[in-house]
């Protein structure tokens, strides 16, 4: 909220939600499964709807590559293809974008070695 209402930014980049392992959290402090469940990806999302609830204007949430759990959330995903990148060869085809293209937009560039 700050950003966009005082500084006046039209979005916020959100660096690895749809690109950060999924980190166990084993302290019962947080009131969920220890070790497991999906407080990972619910409190991403929590955070999204919360960011949006407090805008007085339209915003731009985007994150770096395609979380599928996020496309609720997220208006932008910040997508790479890689080809040949550390001994992985990417075809270059966008399955992703294939099936969700008309809930997300992608938005990155292609890299070859």
């Amino acid at each position: 909220r700050k950003l966009t209402q005082e500084v006046g930014v039209d979005g916020v980049y959100l660096d690895q939600v749809g690109v950060a392992l999924v980190r166990p959290c084993y302290d019962p402090r947080h009131n969920h499964t220890l070790g497991g469940g999906h407080s990972w990806v619910d409190g991403y999302r929590e955070m999204s709807k919360l960011a949006r609830a407090k805008q007085k204007k339209p915003s731009l949430l985007m994150t770096e590559n395609h979380g599928e759990p996020f496309i609720d959330g997220i208006n932008v995903a910040l997508g790479f293809d890689i080809n040949d990148f550390e001994g992985v060869t990417s075809p270059g085809v966008d399955v992703f974008g294939a099936i969700y293209g008309g809930y997300f937009v992608a938005s990155g560039g292609y890299f070859a070695s």
